[in-house]
């Protein structure tokens, strides 16, 4: 019963972060019509936001091991309640920017305190399910709901801020049951959260070679997959001429692909074990994009035939995620700084994924194939570095 409950705790707080961003992803060129900017400003209201997301779970974690996941997650909402309250009331782009930054702020307590509270209540085999079931969970939400909302909202032209209004309202309320029923999950808090405590933790943890390793696995998957939310609705809307009101219906289906990727990875992973389900990702991932780049340059791409060339690296997402998380818990013991050091680098690597591929956007999905290819080629040396004993895991 316990266990269940925090699940459903994790996926709800975690799923209002990704909703809120799917649905303000469908507003990105409006929001640049709005104010009258640039797509480069524009997309500062994203990656500022992943930053805050970043920095604010080196915290998080830590602070999370000392005083127990409960009060910080709590903490994390309420902070992301009242920067939601200061992007509705945005009146410039300036404005906007900033207070998306402090979203991102309270936003980044949802996966670092949620990853450790399943570690805390799930075995590996079970932490692997357990994660990769609150992807899935998260994603259908912003992959189904959050684009239908913002179709509507577009089609009976409510503005950007709509989305925020919206957020505020789910936000509250779930704000309110976490207070009456969030359980604590921690077993033994840390002893100290001093600042020379914290740095030293993440000393320790890039000492840890084995961790690292699976780290970066993980951070150079999100390095592609946050470029793509960043890009893809500039390709797809400017690039290809696609109505803004059918991006989320495009993106969706990734999404299934993605939902059917995550439950053969919970069926397949005791089976075939973490690591072959990893290797099976990364290699699937890089046809679907060799194939993308060859379709683009034979023919001419839509979003959906874009989105269908996709389908096995969306498929293997959770294949690549899911277990590398749980292989890089398994190295250490501290599981909130270990979440937040992975949340921390996936968001950095993310963020400047988005920054290099809007450089050199073309209006084509060609950047994001090919930084895509050298993410995956990376991740394959560094499982193979594994595999041969190269870098030390235990």
């Amino acid at each position: 019963m316990l266990s269940s409950l925090v699940f459903i705790f994790v996926v709800l707080s975690v799923a209002l972060s990704d909703v809120t961003n799917a649905m303000y992803a469908n507003y990105l060129t409006l929001v640049g019509n709005f104010f009258g900017v640039e797509q480069t400003i524009t997309q500062l209201t994203v990656s500022l936001e992943m930053l805050g997301h970043s920095v604010s779970g080196l915290v998080y974690g830590p602070m999370s091991d000392r005083y127990g996941r409960r009060p910080v997650m709590l903490f994390g909402m309420a902070v992301f309640l009242v920067a939601g309250l200061w992007c509705c009331f945005a009146s410039n782009i300036t404005a906007l920017i900033v207070a998306r930054f402090f979203h991102g702020v309270g936003a980044g307590v949802a996966a670092v305190v949620g990853y450790a509270m399943i570690c805390d209540i799930y075995s590996d085999e079970e932490c692997s399910k357990g994660v990769s079931l609150m992807y899935m969970c998260a994603v259908t939400s912003s992959t189904f709901i959050a684009p239908a909302m913002a179709a509507y909202m577009i089609t009976n032209e409510y503005g950007w801020r709509a989305v925020f209004v919206v957020s505020n309202v789910l936000t509250t309320a779930l704000f309110l049951w976490l207070v009456r029923k969030l359980p604590e999950t921690v077993q033994e808090k840390s002893t100290e959260c001093s600042p020379i405590a914290i740095i030293f933790g993440y000393v320790a943890l890039l000492k840890n070679r084995g961790f690292l390793a699976y780290c970066f696995i993980k951070s150079l998957v999100m390095t592609y997959l946050l470029a793509s939310v960043g890009n893809l609705p500039f390709v797809f809307i400017e690039g290809m001429g696609l109505p803004a009101k059918y991006y989320g219906y495009v993106s969706a289906i990734g999404g299934a692909s993605f939902i059917a990727g995550t439950i053969a990875n919970i069926r397949l992973v005791g089976k075939f074990g973490m690591r072959k389900m990893i290797i099976i990702g990364l290699v699937l991932t890089a046809a679907s994009d060799v194939v993308a780049i060859a379709a683009d340059y034979y023919f001419v791409l839509t979003p959906v035939l874009a989105e269908a060339i996709w389908i096995p690296s969306s498929f293997c997402i959770s294949f690549i995620t899911s277990n590398s998380v749980v292989l890089a818990f398994r190295e250490v013991s501290n599981k909130g700084a270990a979440s937040s050091f992975i949340i921390c680098c996936q968001t950095v690597f993310g963020v400047l994924g988005m920054y290099v591929v809007g450089k050199l956007y073309d209006g084509t999905i060609v950047p994001i194939c090919l930084l895509t290819l050298l993410c995956c080629a990376i991740s394959a040396v560094i499982m193979y570095r594994t595999s041969r004993g190269e870098v030390g895991t235990s």
